[in-house]
């Protein structure tokens, strides 16, 4: 009778354990990176007026620049391959209704979702690449924040867009011990 006891302890401690691990790569997992901005880090945004923190490329693809705009938006620049803009407020519904009929370009949506969507611009027949950009708006701390691709003489691949959308989803307030 006490091999059965033991062996029900040693048994019910092996599943215990397995599930600890378990939930443990869960939560892991949940807050690592997609590979697709993996080699991002962090960025404090506190001294443009913004608490928040946002993913920024390391150093391979260019210096981090942050200005501060007269205008209202800070532009966030690593090299020529990411360059966003944050600003108070947005409207995604506008935006889309803005490229859908813009005269010039051509705008596809490629990827959407409640709050954001990424697109392609072209000009037709004009043997130019087309430029790829994202527009998202996220609400923190009951702040609604604009964030998108900067439009400028850089067309930006799919891929670059794809990661630039990806580190504006990640954007998060400051933690009061940091601010």
């Amino acid at each position: 009778m006490k091999k059965i006891f033991f062996l029900s302890i040693a048994f019910a401690s092996i599943i215990i354990s397995g599930c600890s691990e378990s939930t443990d790569k869960t939560e892991n997992a949940s807050n690592e990176l997609p590979e697709i901005i993996k080699s991002f880090s962090y960025i404090n945004l506190l001294d443009k007026g913004y608490p928040l923190e946002i993913l920024i490329p390391d150093s391979n693809i260019g210096t981090a620049k942050v200005i501060q705009q007269s205008y209202g938006e800070t532009h966030i620049l690593v090299g020529e391959r990411f360059q966003i803009s944050i600003a108070e407020g947005g409207d995604l519904e506008l935006r889309k209704s803005d490229i859908e009929s813009d005269l010039v370009y051509k705008n596809t949506i490629i990827e959407s979702d409640s709050t954001g969507i990424i697109y392609k611009s072209e000009i037709a027949e004009s043997g130019i690449e087309p430029a790829y950009h994202f527009y998202l708006v996220k609400e923190i701390n009951g702040i609604k924040y604009e964030i998108q691709s900067i439009h400028s003489d850089i067309s930006f691949s799919e891929k670059w867009a794809k990661r630039m959308m990806e580190s504006a989803k990640r954007i998060k307030p400051i933690e009061k011990s940091e601010a």
